[in-house]
């Protein structure tokens, strides 16, 4: 099971947003989480400026990193789709058809789709 602290998925959301969302702060600040983080204003690559969202949490927003997750796999030239998301019991999972070791789970889908947009971005 996936126990984290609000600080934890906030800093999981400024990853996200930086790392697979292509986002940077507007105040060129350490790109770490700070207390207030999440009410600083970010730039966006569509060019506007924009608070950073709560990928974690926000089941729109979580649907937005697993689109990018799938353009990343159709980069590594894996087909569209090749993402698997189901819930057997309590916990959400969700794993890449291409690389079984690219997977991950949580209570809620938009942290397990967070979590999974980390592993395959860190790769």
């Amino acid at each position: 099971m996936t126990d984290m602290t609000t600080k934890q998925l906030r800093e999981l959301d400024t990853w996200i947003a930086e790392h697979v969302m292509g986002w940077y702060r507007a105040d060129g600040k350490p790109s770490h989480w700070f207390p207030d983080g999440y009410k600083n204003e970010w730039h966006n690559p569509k060019g506007g400026m924009d608070t950073l969202p709560c990928f974690t949490t926000d089941p729109a927003a979580a649907m937005t990193v697993l689109e990018k997750c799938n353009d990343k796999l159709k980069e590594l030239g894996h087909f569209p789709g090749a993402i698997d998301l189901w819930k057997p019991f309590e916990l959400w999972k969700i794993q890449s058809h291409a690389n079984s070791d690219i997977h991950a789970e949580a209570e809620t889908l938009p942290l397990a789709i967070c979590l999974f947009a980390k592993q395959l971005f860190s790769k």
